[in-house]
Order: structure tokens, then sequence, then C-alpha cells
């Protein structure tokens, strides 16, 4: 009976744990941003997904387990010169920022780290979806935060809630998703040529579901123009795991 009773419970400890870092999201609809005439509404969810930002104490963990990604081991193809150029050295940086999202990381270290954990990084629907981010009452609150970018990172507590009870999906970093580089509608934006830059205005907006989102026109936008080895001092991520 002792057994069983320390059995439960682990198996309680488990449970809240992860109703205290992880978000269970039903299944929804999607309505894509940029679409054809032909092409409906996606379903999302069932899954998982990070409360908080991937923080910097969190990554720093993975790379001790993981020193392959540390930041003098790392390789030009996976990451470029700025990764993880705010840490100190390979495995410290400043108790203070322990707590602020992860930044500075490549689309495939953000990828490996979800790996690592059996999770995994959320799609563009995914993340636009639980993100809350078409709800009238947040847009000027977004688009004031996409205005400032002399703001330094704040730790993931001083993130808002949404109405899924994510925190920090606006107002605290950028997020890597798996597919950003399908962001891309026309040309190659990340090109030095202005002409092919200027093509995703032009020719997303043809596609856009709401040419007057304009907050939504600058996260595609920011996609696009980001390589998979690309790093950022705003750029983080968060990770999803598929429900059973």
């Amino acid at each position: 009976m002792k057994r069983i009773g320390i059995l439960l419970l682990l198996i309680i400890f488990e449970v809240n744990a992860k109703a205290s870092f992880e978000v269970y999201i039903k299944e929804g609809t999607y309505s894509p941003f940029f679409r054809d005439k032909s092409e409906s509404d996606k379903k999302v969810g069932k899954f998982w997904v990070d409360k908080y930002p991937v923080t910097n104490q969190e990554f720093l963990k993975f790379v001790r387990l993981n020193p392959e990604w540390s930041r003098s081991n790392r390789k030009d193809i996976f990451a470029g010169n700025g990764y993880l150029k705010h840490w100190q050295s390979d495995f410290s940086l400043p108790s203070n920022q322990l707590k602020v999202p992860v930044s500075n990381v490549s689309w495939f270290a953000a990828r490996k780290y979800c790996e690592f954990y059996k999770k995994r990084l959320l799609t563009i629907a995914e993340w636009e979806y639980v993100s809350d981010a078409q709800n009238p009452k947040g847009l000027e609150l977004i688009l004031k935060w996409y205005g400032s970018t002399d703001q330094k990172l704040q730790s993931v507590s001083r993130g808002q809630i949404n109405s899924f009870g994510l925190v920090g999906m606006h107002g605290l970093i950028w997020e890597w998703v798996e597919d950003f580089s399908s962001a891309i509608v026309a040309g190659d934006s990340r090109s030095s040529n202005e002409a092919n830059g200027a093509l995703f205005c032009g020719s997303g907006a043809l596609k856009a579901k709401d040419p007057s989102q304009y907050a939504t026109f600058m996260r595609f936008a920011y996609r696009s123009s980001l390589k998979a080895n690309s790093t950022g001092l705003n750029l983080g991520f968060r990770c999803v795991k598929d429900a059973e």
C-alpha cells in the first residue's frame, strides 16, 4: 500500500508539473492569412504547448547535456556568428538573465532542443492560432511592441497571459516556427535584391485574407527574412508536444 501511495503522489506531481509549464490546446480552426481561393481553413490541435518561451536557464541545461551545441562548438551551417553571443562563455551567463527567454539561437538549435525533450517547434498555423493574434483587444499592444526596437528582454514572468493561458506570445520575444520558410510568398525577400524583397508586400497582399491586419503582415515578413542558421537578439522559441 505504501508503494501505491508513493506512486500516486509521483503521478499527481507529474500532472501538476505539466499543468504548470505546459498548456493543453484543444482542437481548433485556423484560417490561413495567406491563402488561395480554393484553400480551406486548417484544423490545429490537440497538443501541449510550453506555457513560457524557453529561457536561458533551460537552454543552458540543454547545452551542458549537449556540448556540441555550445557557442565555441557551433558550425556556420547550423548557426551564425551571433549564436549565444550574449552569454559570458559556453556554459555561463549573468544570473539575472537566467529567467529571460533565450535568444540568439538558430532554427537548427531550437529544433534540436525540442527534439531532445521529445517535442517539436510549432507550425505557423499552430503559432498563429494559439497566439490569439487576431483578438482585436490585443492588436494595439502587439503593434506597439513591434515598433519598440530598443526594449531589453524581460523575464518570462513579466509576459502577459493570453486567452489560451500562454505567457509572452506577444511582448517578450519573436519565436521560431517549424515551417518559417513557407512564409515566402514570391521571390526571396532574404536576398539583397530590393526588387525581390518588394515582392513580399505586393504579391502577398493579393493572397492575404485581410490586408488590413498589418501586425500579421509584419510577422510573415519577419519570418521570410530568416535563414535556418539566422540568430537574433529578440528571436527565441517554445516547444509543443502532440497529445496522445
